[in-house]
């Protein structure tokens, strides 16, 4: 089974490539977790006691705030683009070439159709897929779990925050082999510690740390599907049991809000000097303060960015001041964005885009081969783990529907009828998600891409047409030699 390691402060990074030489190990990444959605949120150094820490060891300015933050444009930009378009409640490809979030193949039989359609329906789908990439996006890594709700006569599928998982079990190809949600909740004024574990054997369920069945459940129950219905989809694989989230190079934006802030609170202090106090002699009207300690425990901590060195002297006195650099912070700050931007180049694609009016879709598709590079990686990992998650929706669906467990069902139930768990089992509900393009085409991209392949069609035939006339030309004129 999988360990625990709780870290007490914040860290830039935590994927470790070599875990894959001690898989099973998971530790508990809730502070990284934490972090990374403050930067999603732009939420990352308001706290001063909890970012003072993180901000001491990497030497960033004392009152570094978060001034250029594009993370939730990236994290956003792969929540739309990994599933983009719309869910039916078929799952059939919609007309006039109107994108579809999951496209399956033509040859996907219907009555599977049917099923994972209403399995969509039922999750809500077309808001839980964006939600599960923005948690992997923003996290690195998101799990979803598989709900077999009886009582309600329904198969959903939840995506969860990964800090929840306390434990988690996987096997050489990714699949979870067991895990367990944790955290806590209040019972009548009384805070409690919720946990439920799953694996293939069994389901069992506690209230501190204790054995306790919930809603008249009990504590411990076999589990019925042979699987354990959840799977743990990591943004960008590394090779360990934890994924890497879109938000790359972290030091790069810390260094840059550092440099800024300072920056813009020196301005603030140059823009309100000098002030200048006639009177005898030159002497400081202001306090020479030494250097504090911990930011938090000032009561005024913002006192840096608002005062002053004020002077007294007499009336021929002069006073010179400090200035910064004319354009040098700024531009310097300039090529650092320019530098995080070439990191991430999604978050300035839509915006070129727009300044390309004369580039079609399949040449935008091309200048953005990088982009289209990040993005078909990450489809490729949440494709997987989505059709896995379908699968056994479906199955487990399947085996409520001919076990009687859903008593007398409705339309929407009677789709599962075709299946159940021997399908899962037996490979029967196999499934692919299509390719999406990166750039959608437009209506006339489309005809005229359709009318270049038809007339590259009859070029074809024309050329083999006479290939095999000059052939058979050929033969005759040896037979007539012979002859």
């Amino acid at each position: 089974m999988a360990t625990r390691a709780a870290y007490s402060a914040f860290m830039r990074v935590y994927s470790d490539p070599e875990g894959a030489q001690s898989r099973g190990q998971f530790d508990d990444l809730r502070s990284a977790y934490h972090q990374r959605w403050h930067y999603y949120m732009n939420r990352n150094f308001d706290d001063l006691a909890r970012w003072g820490p993180y901000k001491a060891r990497y030497r960033l300015y004392r009152h570094t705030r978060s001034l250029y933050n594009p993370a939730r444009r990236l994290v956003d930009f792969y929540a739309g683009a990994i599933y983009p378009g719309v869910l039916t409640v078929d799952a059939a490809k919609l007309p006039d070439g109107v994108q579809s979030a999951i496209p399956f193949p033509e040859d996907t039989p219907e009555e599977l159709r049917l099923a994972v359609g209403q399995l969509w329906q039922w999750s809500n789908w077309q808001s839980g897929k964006a939600l599960m990439v923005r948690f992997g996006a923003a996290l690195g890594d998101v799990f979803v779990h598989v709900v077999d709700d009886v009582e309600s006569g329904k198969v959903y599928l939840e995506a969860l925050w990964p800090g929840l998982i306390a434990d988690l079990d996987l096997d050489e190809r990714g699949n979870v082999q067991a895990y367990a949600i944790e955290y806590d909740y209040n019972e009548n004024g009384t805070r409690r510690k919720y946990r439920r574990t799953v694996d293939r054997d069994a389901i069992r369920t506690y209230r501190d740390d204790a054995p306790f069945g919930y809603d008249g459940n009990p504590a411990e129950a076999a589990n019925p599907y042979g699987f354990v219905p959840a799977v743990w989809c990591k943004h960008t694989d590394t090779g360990g049991d934890h994924g890497e989230p879109a938000l790359r190079n972290l030091g790069k934006w810390d260094e840059l809000n550092s440099l800024a802030s300072h920056a813009i609170d020196q301005t603030h202090q140059v823009l309100a000097a000098p002030i200048l106090v006639s009177g005898t002699g030159i002497r400081r009207l202001t306090d020479n303060q030494s250097k504090r300690g911990a930011t938090a425990d000032m009561p005024t901590p913002e006192i840096d960015r608002e005062s002053l060195n004020l002077l007294q002297g007499g009336e021929n006195a002069d006073i010179k001041t400090i200035t910064l650099p004319a354009g040098e912070v700024l531009e310097h700050i300039d090529r650092m964005i320019a530098e995080m931007e070439r990191d991430h180049p999604e978050i300035v694609m839509y915006s070129q885009l727009r300044q390309m009016s004369q580039v079609t879709g399949p040449g935008a598709s091309r200048l953005f081969g990088d982009v289209e590079g990040f993005v078909n990686e990450a489809r490729a990992n949440y494709d997987m783990q989505s059709v896995k998650l379908f699968q056994m929706a479906t199955a487990i669906g399947g085996m409520r529907a001919n076990g009687g467990d859903w008593g007398t069902m409705t339309r929407q139930q009677e789709k599962f009828l075709p299946f159940g768990l021997e399908s899962y089992a037996a490979g029967e509900l196999d499934m692919t998600i299509e390719p999406r393009p990166l750039i959608t085409l437009s209506p006339l991209e489309r005809m005229s891409i359709e009318q270049m392949r038809n007339e590259l069609e009859m070029s074809r035939r024309v050329i083999a047409g006479d290939g095999m006339t000059a052939a058979v030309q050929g033969q005759g004129g040896q037979d007539a030699n012979i002859g």
